[in-house]
């Protein structure tokens, strides 16, 4: 018998809390002040800007290692859509999930190798909920997964298109200094 895995699991849960109740909120504050700083240059608004008007649901797809430039962009850029974004359901993406809540965002929790199906349909039951609810739904998908090939694109954002007749919204972010 092991006597050391109660404790172990007993440190897991509390630190979960710790980040819970804590950090994340100080995270999340952390992100907002950093994206006060930001000098953001909009290519193709007008595009985006149409996309809109249509009235059919969006999805933002971006690259993986543009996460960070994805909250940023809706932080400041003040999107006023209801977007929900996949996150793993890992414990590290249970803490992501908790920062990207307070920033204002949906989670639905799956990955490209953990209830991707799951993941997509929930998506599009909250994008249809949004719709119907005369709300502008939109999501938020990473192309590629977390654990790659980089730059190489999974079908989840084209079934999601497919599924929901939504626009698609290629994003991408460049960074200077």
């Amino acid at each position: 018998m092991n006597k050391t895995r109660p404790t172990k699991v007993l440190r897991r849960h509390v630190g979960d809390w710790i980040f819970g109740a804590f950090l994340a909120p100080f995270v999340a504050w952390l992100i907002r002040l950093f994206a006060a700083t930001l000098r953001i240059e909009v290519e193709g608004g007008a595009h985006y800007e149409a996309a809109r008007r249509c009235g059919r649901p969006l999805i933002f797809a971006f690259w993986h290692e543009d996460l960070f430039g994805m909250a940023m962009g809706f932080l400041r850029l003040g999107t006023g859509l209801r977007v929900a974004v996949m996150v793993s359901p890992s414990r590290d993406g249970e803490k992501l999930a908790r920062v990207i809540h307070r920033l204002g965002l949906q989670t639905v929790r799956a990955s490209s190798s953990r209830g991707a199906a799951r993941g997509l349909l929930e998506m599009k039951g909250r994008m249809t909920a949004a719709a119907t609810a005369e709300a502008h739904a939109a999501a938020a998908l990473a192309l590629d997964g977390p654990r790659g090939p980089r730059r190489v694109a999974k079908p989840g954002v084209a079934l999601l298109g497919r599924q929901t007749e939504a626009l698609i919204v290629p994003v991408s972010f460049v960074h200077s200094r």
